[in-house]
């Protein structure tokens, strides 16, 4: 690529100064996060609700004065942004990774525009992505070695779909000329060197924070994987669950302490929903080896959050022996298992249709006008 013109250099400074202050925020986004949850939590979503529609109604205002020939087709590209967003905002339980969609789109954005006026043409949208993903690794990183924060790989994705979400609309929507350029080759090679770097920097952060953890065998359920070695689940019992959560909540303990307690709580509460899925969906086997795990590791966990499983569920346990296979990428799997439910399925399919509909109306409109 070029060096940075004049035209470039404003959006590589407001790139650089978002990306300064999501590092920066580390410290102190938790306890601000904490406190507008428990005092705000309806009024964030509905702004974020709100801020969505605001932009979606712009998009299509400008969508509405393009040229005849390009409406259908940039209609078309909305109600596929617009569906991939809602399914997002939907499966997203924490209000700050709502956030986290806008966020690092709008660093992508900002990164690939700089890097238009720098002769990288389409390669742009690649340094957009790379941006959101390097400083989402970043931030992750710095989360997984600080006090009472944790990284995990499924957040850095989640700020990647964000970069790559916003390019998308980007480029369906209304494409800058200068993305269509071909890329100089000082462009690709920079491209390529910066996803070589990506790549290492991955591979050692899954490493480092153990995401796909360790593969157990247990002669009545199978194999399963867990955050946690089979010593350590055998160190826990009920009392020793308790002094775990006492040592936790006291200022300066060993941060292993809080993080094995974390895992063990998750890990614990997610194969208590998949159980309950699983029977929901019919697939007995399945929810059965999930509910084994959950009562024979977890249940300290379980007693002290309250979650018990029903009668019928207990029984439906007793009848059918366990079955599972192990997935080489179940720490990713399981968020898609446990996050889409019926109910939300049925909420992502008449958001389609009103979209649809919407944009088949106004592309009426439109030509009318």
């Amino acid at each position: 690529m070029s060096r940075p013109s004049a035209s470039s250099r404003p959006f590589w400074i407001a790139a650089a100064s978002l990306s300064v202050l999501i590092l920066a925020t580390v410290p102190v986004a938790r306890p601000i996060q904490n406190y507008l949850s428990a005092h705000f939590s309806d009024r964030i979503f509905y702004g974020f609700t709100a801020a969505f529609v605001l932009i979606g109604i712009e998009i299509l205002r400008r969508i509405l004065r393009s040229p005849p020939d390009l409406r259908r087709r940039r209609l078309t590209g909305f109600v596929i942004v617009a569906a991939l967003y809602a399914w997002r905002i939907a499966q997203l339980s924490v209000q700050v990774e709502r956030f986290h969609l806008l966020e690092y789109g709008a660093l992508a954005v900002l990164t690939a525009f700089g890097a238009m006026r720098m002769r990288a043409g389409w390669a742009s949208f690649g340094f957009g992505v790379a941006s959101g993903f390097a400083i989402g690794l970043i931030d992750e990183f710095f989360q997984w070695n600080w006090p009472g924060r944790y990284g995990e790989w499924r957040d850095v994705i989640i700020n990647a779909e964000g970069s790559a979400l916003a390019l998308i609309a980007l480029v369906i929507l209304k494409p800058p000329e200068a993305m269509r350029h071909r890329p100089s080759p000082a462009a690709l090679r920079t491209l390529f060197l910066l996803f070589a770097a990506l790549g290492i920097m991955s591979a050692g952060f899954l490493h480092y924070t153990q995401t796909f953890g360790f593969m157990h065998v247990d002669p009545e359920i199978g194999r399963f994987k867990s955050f946690l070695s089979m010593e350590e689940f055998g160190e826990i019992d009920a009392a020793q669950y308790m002094a775990m959560r006492v040592a936790a909540g006291i200022p300066g303990v060993r941060k292993h302490v809080q993080d094995r307690l974390y895992w063990y709580d998750r890990e614990g509460k997610e194969h208590f929903d998949r159980a309950n899925l699983m029977f929901e969906c019919k697939l007995d086997r399945e929810g059965s080896m999930e509910a084994m795990i959950a009562l024979r590791y977890f249940g300290p966990t379980l007693a002290d959050r309250n979650m018990a499983f029903s009668p019928d569920v207990l029984d439906r346990i007793a009848r059918t022996p366990p079955e599972g296979e192990p997935l080489l990428f179940s720490r990713v799997s399981d968020w898609l298992i446990v996050g889409i439910s019926k109910s939300l399925a049925v909420t992502l399919a008449l958001l389609v249709a009103l979209f649809t509909f919407l944009a088949g109306f106004l592309s009426k409109y439109g030509r009318s006008s």
